[in-house]
């Protein structure tokens, strides 16, 4: 989990809000998405983990059904 995490703390991650660009985040700004508006925190440690390999795999995230992330570079 920690090379994991240490891979996705670098990166910038674009918000889309209903389809649409909103704006970007870093890190920190994608764990208060999650953190606001989606059960992460709720996840096994197994489910969390395979929602980040999903993230670092896929460079796609969803939140909630009108919120996702994509990972910039």
């Amino acid at each position: 989990m920690k090379k994991l995490l240490a891979n996705l703390i670098g990166k910038k991650f674009s918000v889309y809000v209903g389809g649409e660009f909103e704006r970007m985040t870093d890190f920190i700004g994608f764990m208060k998405l999650l953190a606001d508006y989606s059960d992460f925190f709720r996840y096994t440690k197994s489910e969390q983990i395979d929602f980040l390999l999903e993230l670092d795999r896929d460079r796609f995230a969803p939140i909630d059904a009108n919120i996702y992330v994509k990972i910039g570079k």
